[in-house]
């Protein structure tokens, strides 16, 4: 028994497990399994293009959405440090104020 469409495919059972098939202008990727209590064998072909056309999309489905977090994320990651360093600028630059007497800082005098 086979579907409507597959008259050009081989009628005697491929080799068990996967395989390749060149039929016309096309390959074909087929599985074979059997099982011999019942005396059948099922055999599924697939187009090897319709396959790697399959392959790439899911693989565009999967980067995509990453390659347009990276810039995002780049930076929300800069803003995010930047704003974390803001205020180590700031003690840096009341640090640097210096007395002659010591240091002060945010109005206290640590060195007298």
């Amino acid at each position: 028994m086979h579907s409507d469409n597959t008259d050009n495919f081989p009628l005697n059972p491929p080799p068990r497990g996967f395989s390749n098939f060149s039929i016309g202008n096309d390959v074909w990727r087929a599985f074979s399994i059997e099982d011999k209590a019942n005396d059948l064998v099922v055999t599924t072909f697939e187009n090897l293009q319709d396959r790697q056309i399959l392959q790439r999309d899911i693989l565009l489905d999967i980067l995509a959405p990453l390659l347009a977090a990276l810039p995002i994320l780049g930076l929300l990651f800069s803003v995010g440090i930047g704003f974390g360093l803001k205020v180590l600028h700031q003690l840096a630059g009341k640090l640097a104020t210096t007395v002659t007497n010591g240091f002060i800082l945010h109005g206290i005098q640590l060195f007298a």
